[in-house]
């Protein structure tokens, strides 16, 4: 036991630290998703069919819009910040210049597509918070590696 906890708690050469890094982000990753999993299981029972339909056609869409606002910005704000040290307050700001832009982009696309008749159109404000929060997570992820 003392063993694990040395090795989950503590940096004590390069390659445990990277073991380590990557043992915890396997974790949380598969932790999240069967959190998730769990959760849209449980929301299909408690909604029904048809509301569930709605909401994972919103869910979806919002994936497919924020995978558009993305483009990879926080994987260059990382590797730019790890590469030059003394230009890393530049590169955060362009990157959220650049994000800020894209998400303003879709969301006007978005309320637009809801005033030209897009099906289920009050969902539309849902699906644009969604893209929102995860734009923002996704760049503070970036912003904290």
């Amino acid at each position: 036991m003392n063993r694990l906890k040395q090795f989950f708690f503590s940096n004590n050469s390069t390659s445990q630290t990277i073991t380590k890094n990557t043992t915890w982000l396997v974790i949380s990753n598969l932790g999240g998703r069967l959190i998730r999993a769990a959760f849209m299981i449980y929301l299909a029972r408690l909604i029904g069919t048809e509301s569930f339909g709605i909401v994972a056609y919103a869910l979806s869409l919002a994936a497919l819009v924020t995978t558009l606002t993305d483009l990879g910005i926080g994987g260059v704000i990382t590797r730019e910040s790890a590469k030059h040290k003394n230009a890393e307050e530049k590169y955060l700001s362009t990157g959220i210049a650049t994000k800020a832009t894209l998400m303003t982009i879709a969301a006007i696309g978005l309320f637009l597509w809801t005033l030209l008749g897009a099906p289920h159109g009050t969902i539309m404000l849902w699906v644009i918070a969604i893209v929102a929060f995860d734009s923002a997570r996704d760049l503070s992820i970036a912003i904290f590696r």
